[in-house]
C-alpha cells in the first residue's frame, strides 16, 4: 500500500508543479507564470518529518535563511504536522546538512524533479500513441 501512496503523492505534486506553469515545457524548462524559465534537472524531491517543536521552529527558520517553498503548511501543533513536501535547488543542499545537523528526518523521493515532470508529460504522449496506433 505504502508504494500506491508514495506515486499517488507523486503524481499529485507534479500536478501542481505544472499548474503553475503554462502549459508548453520543452527540455523540462517550464516558464511560470511570471514568465521566468524553471529547470527542474537536478533538483531533489524530499519529504522531511519533523517529530518535535524545536525541529517546526527550525524548519520554519530554514523556509526563510534558504527561500524555500514547502508544498504544505507547518503547523505550530507537533501532532497535527504532517510531512513536509519539497524540491531542493541543486546549489542549496546544505539546506539537507542543516536537517542532517538538527537530527531532522527526511526521505529522498527522487534526485532528479525534472524526470519526474518528463515522465509525467511525455508519458502521457506514449501511451496516447500506442493507444492511437491499437484503435487503427
Amino acid at each position: 500500500m505504502e508504494p500506491i501512496k508514495s506515486l499517488l503523492v507523486l503524481s499529485f505534486l507534479t500536478m501542481v508543479t505544472l499548474s503553475m506553469c503554462h502549459p508548453t515545457a520543452t527540455n523540462g524548462r517550464f516558464y511560470r507564470n511570471d514568465d521566468a524559465i524553471m529547470d527542474y534537472d537536478g533538483y531533489q524531491l524530499i519529504r522531511i518529518k519533523p517529530m518535535n517543536m524545536e525541529q517546526i521552529t527550525i524548519l520554519k527558520q530554514l523556509e526563510n535563511e534558504y527561500e524555500m517553498d514547502y508544498w504544505n503548511p507547518i503547523v505550530n501543533n507537533e501532532h497535527d504536522q504532517q510531512p513536509i513536501m519539497t524540491i531542493i535547488d541543486p546549489q542549496r543542499l546544505e539546506f539537507l546538512s542543516q536537517l542532517n545537523q538538527s537530527n531532522i528526518e527526511y526521505d529522498i523521493l527522487s534526485n532528479n524533479y525534472k524526470q519526474i515532470i518528463d515522465q509525467e508529460r511525455f508519458g502521457n504522449v506514449y501511451s496516447k500513441i500506442v493507444t492511437i496506433k491499437l484503435l487503427w
